[in-house]
């Protein structure tokens, strides 16, 4: 990997803008990305509880899910496939206080406090590094995403407590931390502070 990529990355600043071109995910969508630099991890989980904290003070919150399950013959759902099991759209209507949407809660509530993956990327400080000729770029916030080619998403079946633990993270500054991993197969061009590296 170029020197010059790991040098930009590690060069930016914390609020320093970075840009991601021509970026394409495990599910072939290709994005165009604006992201804020060296996002410090504990402030995300600060602003994320807070964030959490109104949501479930939100005596007036109304949610609108849309998911997959499967239904057997006696219309029981389900959230895996098996022989006689049909997959359907399901609509529902969640407002607050619902025991579905209070153990969500609960369930992202935890997975902030006491997260299942730990390491140097979760830590902040700028953490670019090298992995063979792979380049890391962890601890950004996504400011902006522009999708060039849409992806071929699976369709996948969720209770609805799932389905409201993904709405909700989409709420919080959590929910736009990312780590990406840059390489020549994946990304086109990265750029900051005025310099530019293209794969």
């Amino acid at each position: 990997m170029n020197q010059k990529l790991q040098e930009i990355i590690q060069s930016s600043q914390g609020g320093t803008f970075i840009t991601v071109n021509g970026y394409k995910n495990k599910n072939d969508e290709v994005s165009n990305y604006l992201v804020h630099a060296d996002a410090n991890y504990e402030s995300v989980h600060q602003r994320s509880l807070k964030k959490l904290d109104e949501l479930e003070a939100d005596k007036k919150l109304v949610i609108n899910i849309t998911r997959n399950a499967w239904f057997d013959d006696t219309g029981t759902e389900h959230i895996r496939t098996a022989k006689g099991r049909t997959r359907k759209v399901v609509t529902s209507v969640v407002q607050s206080g619902e025991a579905n949407l209070i153990m969500a809660i609960d369930k992202v509530r935890k997975g902030i406090v006491a997260p299942t993956n730990k390491g140097p990327e979760y830590v902040g400080s700028n953490s670019a590094f090298q992995k063979e000729d792979e380049c890391y770029l962890h601890n950004v916030l996504v400011e902006k995403k522009d999708v060039i080619t849409p992806g071929n998403y699976p369709i996948t079946c969720k209770s609805e407590v799932s389905a409201l633990v993904d709405w909700i993270k989409k709420q919080l500054p959590i929910g736009d931390y990312r780590t990406f991993k840059l390489n020549s197969t994946n990304c086109q061009s990265v750029s900051a502070s005025g310099e530019l590296f293209e794969f």
